[in-house]
């Protein structure tokens, strides 16, 4: 039910349409079967009121997220703690969208720091992509994280990952109908069937102090700048809130050793 703006108001609107009936917007059901040998197979299906569907193109890419989290809570271990369970990432071997950076050894990354130079501490991309459900497509979107494996090993990059990826999806993504209509139609014509539609990076160099200092850069693809020109000025405050978020704990639970990419 996380609606943006324009959104909420066709909903009101709607609302005043059916003149104090009630509807059911959304229904999320959980069934479980118990197997002749005491397991539990679970499934989680859901129904998207047809004309909310149609107010809100989001609806069903934010249902598919919603699903999912669920599936995951679900297949939760005896004695998981919740929280942590929550906040596992899926690694993944390489991005299909490489960094613009140079590879360097632990030891050059270490030299070039003291040198003054920068290197990048973390990339966010958000990848846009046609998920089928029930026969129908949606846009849904992915939001990867791109950093030196041992970083993840860090909880302050973790909570990091977690805040600047909910700082993209309600600053740059939060794109209206016809956007989404739009990018749908693009993706739908690449052959992967998906793009990078936006990335977010943080920098970091070292102040003459020895303290460390964060800088935040952007890049919108042209396909998502093409079909919504107010994405550059959602980018401005994705940009002052991640430095926030950066800036917002002391980072030194990153040190040389788990923080260069």
């Amino acid at each position: 039910m996380n609606m943006d703006d324009p959104a909420r108001l066709r909903l009101l609107a709607l609302v005043e349409q059916d003149g104090g009936t009630d509807r059911l917007l959304y229904r999320l059901v959980v069934t479980a079967q118990t197997a002749a040998d005491g397991s539990h197979v679970t499934r989680v299906d859901d129904r998207i009121d047809p004309a909310f569907a149609r107010i809100d193109a989001g609806a069903a890419g934010r249902a598919a997220g919603c699903r999912q989290q669920i599936e995951r809570l679900l297949a939760k271990k005896d004695g998981e703690d919740e929280y942590e369970y929550e906040e596992m990432f899926e690694i993944l071997e390489k991005t299909n969208y490489p960094l613009d950076i140079k590879e360097q050894t632990e030891e050059e990354a270490r030299q070039g720091m003291l040198e003054g130079e920068e290197f990048m501490l973390l990339e966010i991309q958000v990848i846009g992509f046609v998920e089928r459900h029930r026969g129908k497509e949606s846009l849904a979107f992915d939001y990867i994280a791109a950093m030196s494996q041992k970083a993840l090993s860090s909880e302050w990059m973790k909570e990091k990952i977690r805040l600047v990826s909910k700082v993209c999806e309600d600053t740059v993504m939060g794109i209206d109908n016809q956007t989404t209509r739009h990018l749908s139609a693009s993706i739908r014509k690449t052959e992967t069937r998906e793009l990078c539609l936006y990335r977010l990076s943080v920098w970091c160099s070292m102040s003459d102090d020895g303290s460390p200092r964060y800088s935040v850069r952007d890049r919108i693809d042209p396909e998502l700048a093409k079909n919504d020109p107010a994405a550059g000025k959602r980018a401005d405050e994705a940009r002052r809130l991640a430095g926030m978020v950066i800036e917002g704990e002391p980072a030194g639970a990153i040190g040389p050793e788990t923080g260069e990419c």
